[in-house]
């Protein structure tokens, strides 16, 4: 040991060794109990000391081919993890908190007394948006205090969809949702499945593409992609103000990872997902009217934009 400084003092057997920190953006982070390092904080120490998967630390030289590869990152320099090392919940997770937050911020079904119509019609929309469907699996499909009304469930059925009649003996007819129902299509919509949620939000691409070949003006078309990102309506009191938690600088922490973590890996299907969410989130804290009216019903006094 050098003069004058500590000589250094091996760990006592039967004394757990102490799991370095590597990932403090966002605030220090502990290390995690099954050792594994955060999946979207950047890697805040040089090349030469890098955690790999296992958590242990391994010391390379800089530029190293095998420093690279033990520690996870390509020769590119990817700042986060590959989404094939992270656990199999870790992206599920990530992207049912980013819907949950988008729901939380736009979502006013459950907010307001809306009428069995209403409610029936979005219900209808939203699962016939994934597919077309018997009239069974609708019925199936909907939540028990609406299909008992099944009367009133056809004629809202009537208004929303087609009836495609069978085309051979063992076939069975089909609704299919009218080409200017899309306009009521919620891409958050709180009840779609992952898988379910993909299916609707393609279809309603797809939708909107063959309106477009059709001639139809963009700004004509019942959908547009850019409704996923559109501003909420104004909540009902007491829950006016639901949307400044949009403005925390943790969501923006949030925000800012996962739309970097979809820059560096553009053909991940669920950081797609999450990134969409994420852009959302976006959307409403850098808006804001939606944050002037928001707050005037609740008292509040007008809010400034975001910097960053």
């Amino acid at each position: 040991a050098a003069k004058g400084s500590e000589p250094s003092r091996e760990p006592s057997r039967g004394e757990p060794e102490e799991t370095p920190r590597r990932y403090v953006e966002g605030g220090e982070a502990t290390a995690g109990s099954e050792g594994e390092p955060s999946p979207t904080r950047r890697r805040t120490d040089g090349p030469g000391n890098v955690q790999n998967t296992s958590g242990n630390v391994q010391s390379h030289r800089a530029g190293s081919p095998d420093a690279d590869a033990d520690a996870g990152f390509n020769d590119d320099g990817f700042r986060y993890r590959d989404p094939g090392t992270l656990r199999a919940w870790d992206l599920e997770c990530a992207r049912s908190a980013a819907r949950t937050l988008v729901g939380l911020a736009k979502d006013r079904v459950w907010l307001s007394n809306h009428p069995f119509e209403i409610r029936v019609r979005r219900e209808l929309v939203h699962a016939l948006a994934i597919e077309a469907r018997t009239h069974s699996e609708l019925s199936d499909l909907l939540p028990t205090n609406l299909a008992s009304e099944s009367n009133d469930v056809d004629k809202v059925l009537t208004q929303v969809a087609v009836y495609e009649p069978p085309r051979t003996l063992d076939d069975k007819g089909k609704y299919s949702l009218r080409p200017d129902m899309w306009r009521e299509f919620d891409g958050f919509f709180h009840r779609f499945a992952p898988a379910d949620g993909e299916s609707a939000l393609r279809n309603a691409v797809t939708a909107y593409i063959r309106s477009r070949k059709e001639g139809t003006l963009e700004e004509d078309c019942a959908w547009h992609p850019k409704d996923m990102l559109a501003p909420p309506q104004v909540a009902p009191p007491p829950f006016a103000g639901v949307v400044r938690f949009a403005r925390h600088p943790s969501i923006a922490a949030f925000v800012h990872n996962c739309v970097c973590y979809l820059h560096e890996r553009r053909h991940e299907p669920d950081l797609q997902d999450i990134a969409v969410s994420a852009m959302a989130l976006a959307a409403l804290a850098l808006d804001d009217r939606v944050f002037v009216e928001h707050l005037r019903d609740v008292g509040g006094g007008e809010s400034t934009g975001m910097r960053g």
